[in-house]
């Protein structure tokens, strides 16, 4: 892993770049705003890169690696791409080459708490390989004490002043480094426990727990606005959805036998009729139903009475009984 800086425009970013034992990965961050981007590499997009980004030049794959995560670059530049992402350029220097190494990071947005996650566990993992040094170094000093204890034995002499080191006290190294020992064994058995997790949890988007349920309140969508003419406009159309509905149930299953057409379309007018009002009048209050009904009556007219003068005709029995009653007179 290295830690490097670059400043785009007045603000400062930290890079850090980590090889791990198949993908390659850069995080840039901005402690000040909080920002974090990252980008992860295969070894296949890793390969397809370097040829895209060096047509001229076949650089090893390995020296390649070992330049981006140990080396500074010679230049660098950040450009903004869309949906908030960004493009590192970077420029190199290999040894025993004379061409520039062009490389380039395509950054997307992450969030901080990845980052600090990724940092802590990589932490956590190095306390823990130095605490297996530590022990290899014992066993190292303990073997040297063996092997001069030995050639003392075959005959070998030592002189007090030639000999720079002293025995190795095995339990005074313990007793005073006893809480470092027992600290650096805790972090090797947490290493092994986030190594096991990460393997099957996935990344952390959030700082609240995944399996906790939030309990979401039912919003109650208020009623849309419709204007006068639109509820004209649906009123009519369900006064016509429901007679081609009536028509449609009555020519598969007729039940009544009208005498003539003009008592069926009255009957179809007051079915229309009444279910219109009954939905109009469907969640209203006393006042509001009273007013709809208002309403429906006055689109709903009575026919008028006025008209010509009726021509009454008598029978011939009703004149001459007439007559009579007018002789007799």
């Amino acid at each position: 892993m290295r830690i490097g800086e670059i400043t785009y425009g007045h603000n400062k970013y930290i890079t850090i770049s980590v090889s791990g034992a198949d993908e390659l990965q850069l995080y840039l961050h901005n402690e000040h705003k909080k920002l974090t981007y990252s980008e992860k590499l295969l070894p296949a997009q890793f390969s397809q890169r370097l040829q895209q980004l060096n047509r001229r030049v076949k650089f090893p794959e390995a020296a390649v690696r070992a330049t981006l995560t140990t080396k500074d670059p010679e230049s660098n530049t950040l450009k903004d791409l869309e949906a908030g992402k960004l493009a590192l350029q970077l420029k190199y220097r290999l040894e025993g080459t004379t061409a520039p190494l062009h490389w380039e990071w395509h950054l997307v947005p992450i969030e901080s708490a990845i980052l600090y996650r990724d940092m802590f566990t990589y932490k956590v993992s190095t306390i823990s390989a130095l605490h297996e040094h530590v022990i290899n170094m014992r066993q190292l000093l303990e073997k040297k004490d063996v092997e001069i204890k030995q050639y003392k034995v075959e005959g070998a002499q030592l002189r007090r002043s030639t000999v720079a080191t002293k025995p190795f006290d095995t339990k005074g190294f313990d007793a005073q480094n006893e809480q470092l020992l027992a600290d650096a064994a805790a972090y090797q058995q947490m290493s092994q426990l986030l190594n096991e997790q990460r393997t099957v949890s996935p990344d952390v988007h959030g700082t609240g727990t995944p399996d906790a349920k939030v309990k979401v309140e039912p919003v109650e969508e208020k009623p849309k606005y419709i204007s006068p003419r639109n509820r004209k406009r649906q009123r009519l159309e369900i006064g016509e959805n429901h007679l081609t509905r009536k028509i449609q149930q009555r020519q598969r299953a007729p039940e009544v036998q009208y005498i003539d057409s003009q008592s069926q379309e009255l009957g179809l007018d007051d079915d229309v009729t009444d279910s219109t009002v009954d939905k109009k009048l469907e969640g209203l209050d006393g006042a509001a139903q009273q007013a709809e009904l208002d309403a429906c009556f006055v689109e709903n007219k009575p026919p008028s009475l006025e008209g010509p003068p009726l021509n009454l005709k008598f029978s011939d029995d009703e004149d001459e009984s007439n007559r009579d009653e007018s002789n007799k007179q």
